[in-house]
C-alpha cells in the first residue's frame, strides 16, 4: 500500500494513458463495434430516423407553401399584365378601327365634292341593336338645322330632325316613319325607300311602288333619285336582297340591305346645307 501510495500520482497518469492507447489503436484496428455501441445504436437509430423523417416532412411542406405563395404572387402579377394588354390591345383595335373610318369617310367626302360637309360623333342612341333615331356632338352653334342629311361609311344614314343648340337628334333609313324617293343606280327604275318595323330586327328596310315591269333584281344598287325634296340625288342608300310581287299584280316590293353598318355608328358627315327644293310656277315672257 505504501508503494501505491508513493506512486499513486504517476499510476494515475499509466493508466490514463494506457486508455488512450487502447481507444486509439480500437479506432484505427477494429471492423466492428463494440456490443454496448450496437446496443446504443439499435435504441436510437429507429428515434433518429423518426425526426428526420419528420425534419424532412417540414421542410418539404415549408418549402410547397413556399413555392405555392411565389406561385400565386407571379400568377396575379402576370395576370394584371396581361389584362393591362387586353385593355391596350383593345384601346389600339378602337383607334385603328376609328381610323379606318375616317379614312372611310374622307374618301367618301371626296366622292361628294359638290356638297359641303361637317364631320360629327354618335354621343347617345335609342336602346336596341338598330339605331331609329340617335343624338350627335353638334348642332345650331356649329350651322347644322332639321333636314339637313346624314352620311355614314357607305352612303345615306337618315336626316337631322330636330337641331339643340350644341346637339342634333338624327332619324334613320331603319325608323318606320322615315322615308325617301329612290332608284336602282343600274336602270332607273324608282320607287320609295321606308323603314319597317318588321324588318329593322333583322337591319333591313324595304323599298315599295316599284313599278310590276321595272327590272329591279337582287344585287342591285339603290341610291337616292332627283324626286326627293330632302336627299340629293345619287346617294348610295342600301343594296337589293330580294324581290317579290305585291297581291295588286301593279306593284312588287324589294328587301333592301342598307350600305351602312348601323350596329357600329360613330363617326358621321352631315351635308350642312339644306336641299329643300323650292318650286315656283313659270310664266312666261309678256308679249
Amino acid at each position: 500500500m505504501e508503494f501505491i501510495n508513493k506512486y499513486k500520482r504517476m499510476l494515475i497518469i499509466a493508466v490514463i494513458l494506457l486508455c488512450i492507447a487502447l481507444m486509439a489503436y480500437s479506432a484505427y484496428y477494429r471492423s466492428q463495434p463494440g456490443v454496448a455501441e450496437d446496443i446504443l445504436s439499435y435504441a436510437v437509430t429507429p428515434f433518429q430516423s423518426a425526426v428526420k423523417s419528420v425534419q424532412g416532412w417540414f421542410s418539404n411542406t415549408s418549402a410547397y407553401f413556399r413555392n405555392l405563395g411565389e406561385t400565386a404572387a407571379e400568377n396575379e402579377k402576370l395576370t394584371k399584365e396581361l389584362d393591362a394588354l387586353k385593355i391596350e390591345n383593345s384601346r389600339l383595335k378602337n383607334v385603328e378601327r376609328q381610323y379606318s373610318e375616317l379614312a372611310q369617310l374622307f374618301e367618301m367626302s371626296e366622292t361628294y365634292t359638290s356638297y359641303p360637309t361637317v364631320g360629327v360623333t354618335v354621343i347617345g342612341k335609342d336602346p336596341g341593336n338598330w339605331y331609329d333615331n340617335f343624338i350627335i356632338d353638334k348642332g345650331r352653334k356649329d350651322g347644322l338645322d332639321a333636314n339637313m342629311v346624314v352620311l355614314g361609311v357607305g352612303g345615306i344614314v337618315g336626316r337631322i330632325m330636330e337641331s339643340g343648340y350644341n346637339y342634333s337628334k338624327v332619324s334613320t333609313l331603319m325608323d318606320d316613319t322615315f322615308a325617301v324617293s329612290a332608284q336602282s343606280a343600274r336602270t332607273q327604275d324608282i320607287g320609295t325607300v321606308k323603314g319597317d318595323m318588321s324588318l329593322k330586327n333583322d337591319g333591313l328596310c324595304k323599298m315599295e311602288r316599284i313599278d310590276i315591269n321595272a327590272d329591279i333584281i337582287a344585287g342591285d344598287e339603290i341610291v337616292t333619285s332627283n324626286l326627293g325634296n330632302i336627299y340629293p340625288p345619287g346617294i348610295t342608300i342600301g343594296f337589293v336582297r330580294e324581290v317579290t310581287a305585291n297581291p295588286d299584280a301593279l306593284t312588287k316590293t324589294a328587301t333592301i340591305t342598307p350600305a351602312v353598318d348601323f350596329e357600329h355608328l360613330n363617326t358621321l358627315l352631315v351635308i350642312n346645307e339644306v336641299f329643300t327644293k323650292e318650286l315656283t310656277e313659270w310664266q312666261g315672257e309678256e308679249e
